[in-house]
């Protein structure tokens, strides 16, 4: 009887150990690999920002010299192709415009999307990292 529970207390702190130095290293693991591919994507995010803001300034500067929006963004000096972001122009008319700046910053088929509001601030529409 007392080698049946010398073996069952060896089996229940072998287990124990297990799991302490295996299972939590594999868990910690996992879960600071989606940190850290949070935090890249995220760093991705920024040059949707910066492309925006860009685009903004350059759209602003061309009415003040020209009394109007352009049609096209290659009207514009700036780059519309990105790491990752791709910019397009939406609905303009003579108060205004939309700029989007799209793309898929984590290869899973879905667009992230950001549009610049009329104080040049840039915000996410459509989020890729919440899909």
């Amino acid at each position: 009887m007392k080698k049946i529970i010398t073996i069952i207390i060896l089996v229940v702190v072998g287990l124990v150990i297990y799991n302490y130095f295996f299972e939590d290293k594999a868990r910690k693991k996992k879960e600071r690999e989606a940190y850290e591919s949070s935090v890249s994507y995220k760093g991705r995010q920024l040059e949707a920002r910066e492309m925006l803001q860009r685009a903004y300034q350059a759209m602003e500067s061309f009415n003040a010299k020209n009394y109007h929006f352009p049609r096209k963004l290659d009207s514009l000096d700036i780059p519309l192709e990105g790491t990752y972001y791709e910019l397009r122009l939406l609905d303009v008319d003579r108060d205004g415009y939309e700029i989007r700046a799209e793309g898929d910053i984590d290869d899973d088929g879905k667009i992230d999307s950001w549009v610049v509001d009329r104080d040049g601030r840039p915000y996410n529409i459509v989020n890729d990292l919440d899909q």
